[in-house]
């Protein structure tokens, strides 16, 4: 990916902006969204930037240890929110936690396709429900969609669960080249595609 991605991010006309990458310290334990919002400040004394991503949600600690795995996801969550909103003494960020939908949720965005072949991959905020603090805290939650059907078609399905600001927009699809992991975006019309 180097020979397609570097060129492309390093060429001035795409004006891409910037993208440093950390990754969490390899002799330490346990990362909690402390220790992220502390390295993240000290960059951004150094050079300001518009979003933190955190890859992904469960792969970060909680505060304090808890055996469910739901409740540990929900403490995580609420601190990326208080980081979002606390970030820089008040000032905020956007943050983007990642994570994957259950196994039953998947289950059931699969059934979704056995009546009607186009809601194949559609999920709703019933399928956050071992993570509901997703629900809770976040302004915006989407999903995609990918399996076998649509990576032989070089396809992706996004879709946005919850705004809370605007209308969520609505479920579309995507074009992925697999070289360079690039997405493109279709042309409904064009394509005959939701």
């Amino acid at each position: 990916m180097r020979e397609y991605v570097v060129p492309d991010f390093n060429d001035p006309e795409n004006n891409y902006g910037s993208i440093h990458i950390e990754v969490a310290d390899p002799d330490k334990e346990a990362i909690k969204v402390a220790d992220i919002r502390s390295r993240a400040e000290t960059l951004f004394a150094k050079k300001p930037f518009k979003m933190v991503f955190v890859d992904h949600a469960l792969l970060v600690a909680p505060r304090k240890w808890v055996s469910s795995t739901t409740e540990r996801l929900n403490e995580v969550l609420r601190d990326c929110k208080r980081m979002a909103m606390n970030f820089n003494r008040g000032e905020g960020i956007a943050v983007c936690c990642l994570f994957q939908i259950s196994r039953e949720g998947y289950k059931m965005a699969m059934k979704k396709g056995d009546k009607d072949p186009e809601k194949r991959g559609e999920y709703d905020l019933t399928n956050l429900s071992y993570a509901n603090e997703a629900e809770r805290s976040s302004d915006i939650v989407t999903a995609t969609w990918i399996d076998e059907e649509l990576a032989k078609e070089s396809l992706v399905k996004f879709q946005c669960l919850k705004t809370r600001d605007h209308a969520p927009f609505g479920r579309f699809t995507a074009s992925v080249d697999w070289n360079t992991r690039r997405l493109k975006t279709l042309d409904p019309n064009e394509h005959g595609m939701n």
